[in-house]
């Protein structure tokens, strides 16, 4: 089934016979119906998917089709209630919220107010989408195998996959907010390894937009950085510099956003705790959160409560200047909400851009003489943003200036989150989206391996 744009629409409707063309008209009637059977308040978050996926050789499955609707009610004494499940369950899971309402009584819980909302012109929804053909899809695939070809024949593809999603949100809740969004993700992900070896370089493609997934060769980029570790190299003897480039900087930095929470922060499950408003890292760092940047991965028109997110200095010349902060909190201190809510009150953290320098690799490298260049990072799971303690291991290339020498194997690079970013000297102008994260390599002066 498909609509007057060809955009396929769900083959099914609600059991009580409401169709779900207009979304945000049912996320409304769903309000009405929670506060019928008990709730003070109540927002209704409403989510349609679907999704194609091609793996290697493998056809293109889809479209695959998934809608929730999550349920939030507060009874009389401010007691909160949740509840999530199928759209066809919609009756059962607004019961099941008014009838979950436990917790400590605030008279701070409620909806959001309404805010101005900018739901156009953001970028996130590809108009192409509807004339994409699965010959195209196919395309995306062959292309990057090709150029893994391309540069070495002995390079072998281990994996290589096509994603693509179409997601409409809806949102109401009982202060007469509404609002409705829709958007596109396209990605492409691979690993590429030598031939007879066991591992591999793995990496992702994604964007807002089918054009820029399919004209980017992540194949070719695989196979590079598959060669360049292939050289074995011995570490500098003796102190030497260290560098990040953009993939390792954006996975570290997305395992320390929580601790940017103002609920983290109070909670003192933050290294941040009593750190903002002090110096944390080198002058040269500034990051902020801005989930309104044209066509970012991040971006969106509200967040899960209904609040559109507002631009966040995180770090401002080297100082913790701003924090994520929740509806809750926000109306316990009378401000507003930060906009970076998932329905269940954990943090959805927009873009992260972190602003380059004037200088490039090629002008900033050869004053360096030889260091280490760590390209990515194997394992998160040792990025505490509680502790801010960080030990992880990476991949890296002993380089001479520009010219990489080799790898050196696999390293652990050990600091805690305040030295690593007290060690930044400089951010070259080599940016790149990783995730959700926009930027540059780091130069480091301090930091070191385990």
């Amino acid at each position: 089934m498909s609509n007057s744009t060809g955009q396929p629409t769900a083959p099914a409707v609600p059991d009580d016979g409401r169709r779900w063309d207009d979304m945000r008209l049912v996320a409304v009637r769903l309000v009405d119906e929670a506060k019928t059977a008990g709730a003070v308040h109540a927002e209704v978050l409403l989510r349609r998917r679907c999704r194609r996926v091609t793996e290697d050789r493998g056809p293109i499955v889809g479209p695959l089709w998934d809608d929730r609707i999550s349920i939030r009610c507060t009874d009389k004494s401010g007691r909160v209630g949740k509840a999530t499940g199928a759209w066809r369950e919609a009756s059962k899971v607004i019961k099941k919220a008014v009838s979950s309402c436990t917790g400590p009584a605030s008279s701070a819980e409620g909806p959001v107010d309404r805010m101005d909302m900018q739901d156009r012109g953001l970028g996130i929804d590809d108009p192409r989408l509807p004339r994409v053909t699965d010959e195209e899809r196919r395309a995306t695939i062959d292309d990057n195998r090709a150029g893994v070809a391309v540069i070495d024949r002995s390079l072998e593809v281990r994996s290589l996959a096509y994603y693509e999603e179409r997601e409409e949100r809806a949102f109401a809740n009982s202060g007469q907010v509404s609002a409705l969004e829709t958007s596109t993700r396209f990605s492409i992900r691979g690993a590429v390894a030598v031939a007879g070896t066991k591992s591999a370089v793995d990496g992702m493609i994604a964007s807002r937009s089918f054009a820029e997934v399919s004209s980017r060769p992540l194949g070719v980029d695989l196979a590079r950085a598959c060669l360049a570790l292939r050289q074995a190299a011995t570490l500098p003897e003796g102190p030497c510099a260290v560098v990040l480039g953009p993939r390792a900087v954006a996975r570290i930095l997305e395992g320390l956003l929580p601790a940017f929470s103002s609920e983290a922060i109070a909670a003192e499950r933050s290294f941040l705790t009593g750190r903002i408003g002090r110096k944390i890292g080198g002058s040269a760092l500034h990051m902020i959160d801005d989930a309104s940047r044209m066509g970012g991965l991040g971006t969106r028109a509200f967040d899960d409560r209904g609040t559109p997110s507002v631009p966040i200095p995180l770090i401002k010349e080297g100082v913790a200047a701003g924090v994520y902060q929740g509806p809750l909190t926000a109306a316990q201190r009378e401000t507003r909400p930060s906009g970076h809510s998932r329905f269940d009150d954990s943090l959805w953290a927009g873009n992260i851009i972190v602003r380059g320098g004037n200088r490039t690799r090629n002008m900033l490298f050869p004053d360096l003489g030889r260091f280490v260049l760590v390209e990515d990072v194997l394992d998160v799971s040792g990025i505490d943003p509680v502790s801010g303690q960080i030990r992880i291991p990476v991949t890296a290339l002993v380089h001479e200036g520009t010219a990489a020498l080799g790898n050196p194997g696999v390293l652990t690079l050990a600091c805690t989150a305040e030295e690593l970013f007290s060690s930044v000297e400089a951010v070259v102008s080599d940016q790149q989206r990783n995730g959700l994260v926009d930027t540059g390599t780091w130069i480091l002066d301090g930091v070191g391996f385990a």
